[in-house]
Parts: structure tokens; sequence; C-alpha cells
């Protein structure tokens, strides 16, 4: 993938609850911004204020495994098609920048800044406050659904940008990673340790 890559055990704005129903009788396909068509129909489409959102169920076979927000998709030619994150946005999707409005969600990868971005700019939900943790155990469900992203994650060895606006101490943007994660990640010192880059 080129660009921004979401990290799929972060949840934007929204996530189904037991009273949401999808509107596929059976898990569909995604088709995902780069062109790519996902192997397995996993995916169910509800539709939230007039949107459709595409969501993953978390999978029985997998344990620990968890569900995670596509984003917005239409449906074209019978195929469902995740929509430009900038799109509503008025942004260049082409353009990767590290700032402004050239986000994609609410943690993804920058391929300029060879970091991974956090950020609640262009939430649907003016009240999203990211809170995002990252555990050692999430590293399996990334390489599961996408082992570019992995590969990202090794590439930035835990370099992340923080990008939040309207944060106060009351209500803080919160960003947090396991011990485990920065040992599996993180940037290797010369005595061996290792380390998390995180700037503001």
């Amino acid at each position: 993938m080129d660009g921004n890559v979401k990290l799929f055990s972060v949840q934007y704005d929204w996530s189904p609850s037991q009273t949401d129903t999808p509107i596929n009788s059976d898990p569909v396909h995604i088709t995902f911004l780069d062109g790519y068509r996902s192997d397995n129909a996993h995916f169910d489409i509800y539709e939230v204020s007039g949107t459709f959102i595409a969501y993953s169920a978390p999978d029985p076979e997998i344990p620990d495994s968890i569900g995670y927000v596509v984003g917005e998709v239409e449906e074209l030619n019978g195929e469902w098609t995740e929509l430009n994150p900038n799109s509503d946005l008025g942004g260049d999707p082409n353009d990767q920048g590290g700032g402004g409005n050239d986000t994609g969600g609410p943690l993804y990868y920058d391929q300029d800044s060879g970091s991974f971005v956090i950020s609640n700019i262009g939430a649907m939900n003016e009240d999203f406050i990211p809170s995002v943790q990252l555990t050692k155990s999430d590293l399996k469900d990334i390489e599961y659904y996408d082992r570019e992203m992995l590969d990202n994650l090794e590439d930035s060895k835990a370099r992340f940008t923080l990008e939040f606006e309207n944060t106060t101490s009351d209500a803080p943007g919160l960003f947090a990673l396991g011990a485990e994660f920065v040992e599996e990640m993180g940037k290797k010192s010369a005595s061996g340790g290792r380390g998390s880059l995180i700037l503001e």
C-alpha cells in the first residue's frame, strides 16, 4: 500500500453495538483504496447517519482477535469499495504530508516522515478524543490482516507523531505503548536496548 495505512485495532468514531444490524445478510469483500480486494469475505456494512461504514468482526479462529472499522465505503458495480478518507476534507489524496488536513484516520503510516501519525484531525465526531494503546498482541492482528503494515511498523522503529486538536488537560489525547511492543518494534541502541521516539 502507498501512503497512509490505518492500524486496524484503532476505532476512529464508531463501532457497532449489539443493537446495530448490518445491511448485508452475508459477509462481503472490500476493495481498499490501493485496489487490493480482500482475500476473504469477512466484512459487514452498516449505515450510520446516511453513511455506509465497513466493519471487520473479530475472527473467532484467532485468539484475542479484535474487530476494526475500515471506514466509509460505497457500492460500485456490486462491490464495496473504500472511499478516500480525505474526500470530505478537500485534501489531495496523493499528498502524504505529515500534517494539516491530509490525515488518514486516528492512526496511519506517513511515508514522508517514516512514522505513524496519531491524530483526531478530521474525525466525523468532533468530540472524538483518540485513546490508542498498542501492545505486542496487536502485532498478531496486524500481521494477519496486512503484512505490509507490519513491515511499515518495523521500518518506523516505533517512531510516532502526535497531531491532536481540541484537547485539554482534562480531556487529553492518550497514547500508550506496551513495553513488549517497544522491545519488538523499537529502535535498537548500541547497548542492545530498544526505545520509541514520540514527537508532538
